[in-house]
């Protein structure tokens, strides 16, 4: 396990007899990237925090598979999420929408949320929630201020990852949240209570997380999972 992208160590991953080294390529690739193929080490990147869909992401299940020696169990296991996915999708298309929505949260001076043509967008359109930026042009991520936030969600009564697992860090983060009727109401959702299995499992498992948000904002409904996978209500 190397930490950062960086600053490989590559005395270390070469003296181990690493054949190759998977990455995450959130930077360019290197010069240390060459060096490790001048060595016979072949670099290969995991672009799949670049998927704008779901189930693209966790598509990549298959070319891992391949890599060490399991495909037709990755495609068997990939065909079985997506199945399961598209079954949700299907029986959620005609529920009404869900309570007006928002996501996200302050960090510094802007509110993070996803964008229209997001993974994250997808997910909660998938998912029929009526998320209050759904039609933002933009793939990855929407930063606006918290004054504008404010003023455009006095009718939101859902608030969806505010990266955080109770009421009191929220509002030690944003002395504004009250305004927000979903705060008052008690009507919010994240998975920071299990940040580090969230992480490692939500991605590869877009049919539970989806199932989590149907969950969330149709509890009326009889079709869905009978827990949460990922997701707990902050209190």
């Amino acid at each position: 396990e190397v930490i950062n992208d960086n600053q490989l160590p590559l005395e270390e991953i070469y003296f181990s007899k690493t054949q190759l080294f998977i990455h995450s390529a959130y930077s360019p690739q290197l010069t240390q990237h060459k060096l490790l193929n001048d060595k016979n080490i072949i670099s290969l990147p995991n672009q799949d925090w670049k998927e704008t869909s779901p189930l693209a992401r966790a598509e990549w299940i298959i070319a891992l598979g391949f890599i060490i020696g399991e495909h037709d169990k990755a495609i068997e296991k990939f065909n079985e999420i997506e199945k399961n996915y598209q079954l949700l999708t299907e029986s959620a298309k005609d529920l009404p929408s869900s309570k007006q929505t928002i996501c996200g949260n302050i960090f510094a001076d802007y509110w993070n949320t996803p964008a229209k043509d997001s993974y994250a967008a997808q997910l909660l359109r998938d998912a029929k929630i009526d998320y209050i930026y759904k039609d933002v042009e933009g793939k990855t991520t929407l930063a606006l201020t918290l004054e504008q936030v404010i003023a455009e969600n006095t009718q939101t009564h859902l608030w969806l990852n505010p990266g955080a697992n109770s009421k009191k860090s929220i509002k030690l983060a944003n002395s504004k949240a009250e305004q927000i009727p979903a705060f008052v109401e008690g009507n919010i959702y994240c998975y920071s209570h299990q940040n580090n299995y969230y992480w490692e499992n939500a991605l590869v498992y877009p049919d539970r997380l989806l199932g989590d948000l149907i969950q969330i904002a149709h509890p009326q409904q009889n079709f869905i999972q009978s827990k949460l996978y990922f997701y707990q209500k902050v209190k």
